[in-house]
């Protein structure tokens, strides 16, 4: 009869054994994995806190009259806050590494402790299988007595209970170990944007070198030398706005009003997370007169908005990506530089332009408040800023357009007719 002690034992030792409360605490690994996560954490405020400092020279570099002096200094404050900002993305990609290789020690305890539970309920089954095929009489000979059979049945009736509570335990850490590997997916996915990001930033740092080395190059450090290239520069704006002027006043599109938002419904988002407005709709006179109208020719054809280079621009509303492009391709300095138009399911077309780097393809379906891309100094820009313009969406189209200067070629740009340009402050 010791074959019945012996059941028993095994069941009280697997019961013991398998089905102690599974911890799954990872020690002074979890300790160290977080310390470094909080240490990135502390590193990122402060390169956040210096990047707001350098924001605020920015402004003032920008807020001065247009010379050599100004112009270096303002591309050696963009410098300081590239270097920055991409500080802080290795940090945000070296953190995310981090919980990654935390939640990889956290699933693989949790799967270990997993099939240890399913190798003990197997055995446990095994047994009890086993035991359940025990008449009383046969229990009775192998323990001895009525009581002692009595006992040991309740005990297995405790011990089938305990499997029945660590089995529903069991569960529990399987849904958690889902939850687990749900978040690696989550953070997976936030690590190829922070590369993506670092990358687009490492493009712009360079073209900033560029820009500087370029500026000097030009100039041999004679601010009357500076002077003229800001000239030139004017003369080509000047030149293609009259061309463009031109071409569009001979567009007629008839536009329903009744097929656009109302004026100020809010349907847009501002494309810019910190919001000012340098320059306005039309003339100022215009802007503060009509609201709501449209574009007569002249003056603005939309509104700038502060944005020191390098800074996340992003979708006013969802919308397909009809066109994107880069303007100093053909004219350098002339006209938008690089640009992006997105179509709205709402009547509305919006453009960003004087980019730094482009993040969307044209095709491409956005959601409203997505990143597209970054703000520059592109195209013609006394400094850098965003250029927002509205549309109504059936007066625009990615054209060409070709110019009448040698120095310049065809450009390939949105076009539209006058009255389908609208004032953005109608819609944001």
């Amino acid at each position: 009869m010791r074959k019945y002690r012996s059941q028993i034992l095994v069941l009280l030792f697997v019961t013991l054994g398998f089905f102690a409360y599974p911890s799954f605490s990872i020690g002074d690994e979890v300790k160290d994995l977080q310390e470094r996560i909080d240490t990135r954490t502390g590193e990122i405020q402060e390169l956040e806190a210096e990047i707001k400092k350098i924001e605020k020279e920015l402004k003032l570099v920008g807020a001065e009259k247009a010379t050599l002096s100004s112009k270096l200094s303002q591309i050696e404050l963009t410098r300081k806050k590239l270097s920055a900002d991409l500080s802080i993305t290795q940090k945000k990609i070296d953190a995310v590494n981090v919980t990654l290789q935390e939640l990889g020690t956290d699933i693989d305890s949790k799967g270990n402790s997993i099939l240890n539970s399913k190798i003990g309920i197997a055995e446990m089954a095994r047994s009890l299988r086993e035991i359940d095929d025990i008449s009383l009489v046969e229990l009775m000979l192998g323990v001895g007595n009525l009581g002692a059979a009595m006992d040991k049945g309740a005990s297995l009736v405790r011990i089938s209970q305990e499997v029945d509570s660590r089995i529903r335990e069991l569960k529990t850490v399987r849904a958690d170990l889902e939850t687990s590997r749900k978040e690696v997916a989550t953070e997976q996915a936030k690590l190829l944007s922070l590369h993506k990001e670092f990358r687009a930033k490492k493009t712009i740092e360079d073209a900033n070198i560029r820009e500087a080395a370029s500026i000097l190059k030009q100039t041999a450090g004679k601010e009357t030398a500076y002077m003229k290239i800001l000239a030139d520069k004017e003369a080509l704006r000047e030149a293609f706005e009259a061309e463009l002027f031109a071409f569009e006043a001979q567009l007629k599109i008839a536009i329903d009003p009744s097929t656009l938002p109302t004026a100020g419904s809010k349907v847009l988002l501002w494309p810019l997370r910190d919001v000012l407005i340098t320059q306005y709709f039309g003339s100022t006179e215009f802007s503060k007169s009509a609201l709501g109208a449209v574009y007569s020719g002249k003056g603005h054809n939309g509104v700038d908005l502060r944005a020191s280079i390098g800074t996340r621009i992003y979708a006013a509303a969802s919308g397909i990506i009809i066109g994107s492009g880069d303007t100093d391709d053909v004219c350098k300095g002339a006209s938008y530089g690089k640009w992006v138009l997105i179509e709205h399911s709402n009547g509305l077309t919006t453009l960003y332009a004087h980019l730094s780097h482009i993040d969307v393809v044209g095709g491409e379906k956005v959601v409203s408040g997505d990143g597209i891309g970054y703000s520059g100094n592109t195209g013609y820009s006394t400094g850098p800023h965003l250029h927002f313009s509205v549309f109504a969406s059936k007066g625009v189209s990615v054209g060409q357009l070709k110019s009448k200067n040698p120095r310049c070629g065809t450009y390939t740009l949105p076009i539209a007719s006058l009255n389908s340009y609208l004032n953005p402050l109608s819609f944001l």
